[in-house]
């Protein structure tokens, strides 16, 4: 069967623009930041923590995991945001945040909104207030 070259180069260039839901994707989530509260009670955090535990084959897709065997490199495993998956729910690429962008600091910037919209005046050391502010801690399991 002779296939005309038209369509031949139809299908590459379709190929070749589509990009491959196996490989790895990067997804900038940034976040505005909510105005500060000036008068009312002040709080400050003192940690963000990311507790998630990482798995090569999960038997659920619910468990953080990544395509490559690098759950236990903390460069990537901070950056991990999601994992592609398929109709049948199989694992594909990873999503990570950007380079210099960690879960940790996406959750601080999240927290921080979080407490302002709920009336906190958020503090960071050397601010006024920071030694009597109330101290909060995250943890992260999931993402």
């Amino acid at each position: 069967m002779n296939i005309p070259k038209k369509i031949c180069l139809f299908a590459v260039a379709a190929l070749v623009l589509t990009g491959c839901a196996t490989s790895r994707g990067v997804i900038d989530l940034s976040i505005s930041e909510f105005p500060n509260p000036t008068s009312s009670q002040a709080v400050k955090i003192m940690a963000v923590a990311d507790k998630r535990v990482f798995e090569i084959r999960p038997k659920k897709p619910s468990i953080p995991s990544l395509q490559n065997d690098e759950i236990n490199d903390p460069k990537i495993t901070r950056r991990a945001v999601a994992r592609k998956r398929n109709g049948y729910v199989a694992a594909l690429g990873d999503i990570l945040s950007p380079g210099g962008q960690t879960v940790e600091q996406l959750t601080r910037a999240a927290l921080v909104n979080a407490l302002r919209d709920s009336g906190y005046r958020v503090v960071a050391a050397g601010e006024p207030g920071y030694d009597t502010a109330s101290p909060v801690s995250a943890e992260i399991q999931h993402f």
